[in-house]
């Protein structure tokens, strides 16, 4: 994902308050795919004299695999995310 890095974008909000843990949907339609994931990692790079700012998702399916969620909280409260 890109937006550009000093005057932002309708990407930018995205790139900036998404982050790991997070459940998110991805739907795309030239291949039809349709899935939800977890955002597991994630990268940025800040070039062309801060006028591109590149985000890159390292994803997990949601559906797939061996995890649970025992709590949620918004970012800088008390309670933990957790999952297996």
């Amino acid at each position: 994902m890109t937006s550009h890095g000093i005057n932002g974008g309708d990407q930018h909000m995205q790139q900036l308050e998404r982050t790991l843990g997070e459940r998110i949907h991805i739907k795309e339609a030239q291949t039809a795919h349709d899935g939800e994931y977890y955002i597991i990692g994630e990268a940025h790079k800040l070039t062309a004299g801060a006028t591109l700012y590149e985000t890159t998702w390292y994803l997990e399916s949601a559906t797939a695999g061996n995890w649970f969620v025992i709590d949620s909280s918004e970012i800088n409260q008390d309670d933990m995310i957790l999952f297996y």
